[in-house]
């Protein structure tokens, strides 16, 4: 949508569609430089508005934790161009200054209840932050911990939420608990489930598959959800999420 769907009142007529007109918002923040994961004005204002448009509207944000591309050289441009991220870096608290701006600037733009999802996604292989082994997943607890510490730290921020938010993937190579940052610092487990499968036969659907068809294929992603290779489907995450005494989310 962007920030064009804003101004053109597309939320709005959603809204209006749904019958919800105090409905909750996700964006993504982009991820070129640590001034872009501080939150602009382009971004943040759009909200703003929105926002205080209607009582009962929530933005839900999704932060970058480092910046670049892949491959984890940094930034090319503004704060710290040049330089290498890492999870290591983050987890000793190198990178704490850029989230308390963001905190600063999302009081300021009137976005202190934002729900935050901090690098989502993160037991994939496919961000900058990545925590694919045992080693980067205490890195990036740690670093987890280091963020929520330093945006609480930031007056009129102690109603922003956090998500701790992997996507649910059978092959992760470490116990999900070592990704944990803490009971203290998570205020919701998501979990990125996607209406996908990979096995033969499944997606996409033929243009003339019968109503049957369609149902015995779709079950077979649910079956996916539910037991997904009999040790990380959804029936792990509710007892995980229970555990921590969490709710739990479908980001």
């Amino acid at each position: 949508w962007g920030q064009g769907g804003a101004v053109k009142g597309l939320y709005d007529a959603y809204g209006a569609w749904l019958n919800r007109p105090a409905i909750w918002a996700e964006d993504f923040m982009p991820n070129q430089g640590w001034n872009k994961i501080e939150g602009e004005h382009w971004q943040l204002g759009t909200w703003e508005g929105w926002c205080q448009k209607q009582p009962g509207r929530r933005l839900v944000l999704s932060v970058p934790l480092l910046p670049g591309g892949w491959n984890g050289k940094g930034p090319a441009t503004g704060p710290g161009a040049g330089e290498p991220v890492s999870l290591a870096e983050g987890a000793k608290g190198t990178y704490n200054v850029y989230f308390q701006h963001l905190a600063e600037n999302l009081v300021a733009s009137q976005l202190g209840d934002t729900i935050l999802r901090l690098g989502w996604e993160f037991n994939g292989g496919w961000y900058t932050w990545r925590a694919q082994t045992k080693e980067k997943a205490a890195d990036f607890a740690a670093y987890f911990h280091q963020i929520v510490t330093a945006m609480r730290s930031v007056p009129g921020a102690g109603n922003l939420k956090f998500v701790w938010n992997p996507a649910m993937e059978p092959w992760w190579a470490y116990p999900p608990e070592l990704a944990w940052p803490g009971d203290d610092v998570v205020d919701y487990v998501g979990l990125d489930i996607y209406d996908q499968c990979w096995a033969k036969d499944t997606y996409p659907l033929p243009d003339d598959a019968t109503d049957e068809e369609i149902r015995v294929r779709q079950a077979r992603v649910w079956d996916q959800v539910q037991n997904n290779t009999k040790t990380y489907g959804l029936p792990y995450w509710v007892e995980f999420a229970g555990k921590h005494h969490k709710p739990l989310a479908i980001p």
